[in-house]
C-alpha cells in the first residue's frame, strides 16, 4: 500500500486510504504522542478536516510505503519520521475502538485480522443470576 500525500490532503484522506486496506484498524493523529490513560486523549486529536499543510513542514509531494508485515510500533515511528506527526493505531471491538500500545509488535495483517475476528463475534447473552443459589 502506498499514501501519496500532497499539501492538500486531509488527515481523512490518509484515514479512508488506510482503512481501505486495513478495515479493522483506526488511524487518529495528533501534534503530540497519545499516552494510555490519558485523559487529554481526545483533545489533542487532529480534526479529520485538517489540511496537512497547516499542520506539518514536511516536503510534499510524500510517499508512505506501507505493507501487512510492518508492526504497528514500525508504522508510528515511520510516520513521524516522515510527515513529524504522531500517529496512533486503534482496532476494533464490536462497537469499541481499541488503542493497541499492547500489541504494538503485532503486524498490521495481525491487528486487522484479530478486529475482524472481534467485530463478527455475536454477543453472549449473560445468564441471570439464580437468586436461589446465593447466600
Amino acid at each position: 500500500m502506498h499514501l501519496h500525500l500532497t499539501k492538500d490532503s486531509r488527515i481523512a484522506d490518509i484515514q479512508q486510504q488506510f482503512n481501505l486496506c486495513y478495515p479493522y484498524l483506526k488511524l487518529q493523529f495528533s501534534a503530540q504522542h497519545i499516552h494510555v490513560g490519558a485523559t487529554h486523549v481526545k483533545r489533542s486529536l487532529i480534526p479529520s478536516d485538517t489540511l496537512l499543510r497547516s499542520i506539518t513542514h514536511m516536503e510534499f509531494p510524500c510517499q508512505i510505503n506501507i505493507d501487512h508485515s510492518m508492526t504497528v510500533a514500525r508504522l508510528e515511528s515511520y510516520f513521524e519520521q516522515k510527515t513529524g506527526l504522531h500517529v496512533q493505531v486503534f482496532r476494533s471491538s464490536g462497537n469499541l475502538w481499541l488503542i493497541t500500545t499492547a500489541t504494538d509488535q503485532w503486524s498490521l495483517e495481525k491487528q486487522n485480522r484479530e478486529g475482524e475476528e472481534l467485530s463478527q463475534k455475536p454477543n453472549e447473552e449473560i445468564e441471570p443470576l439464580d437468586i436461589h443459589e446465593q447466600e
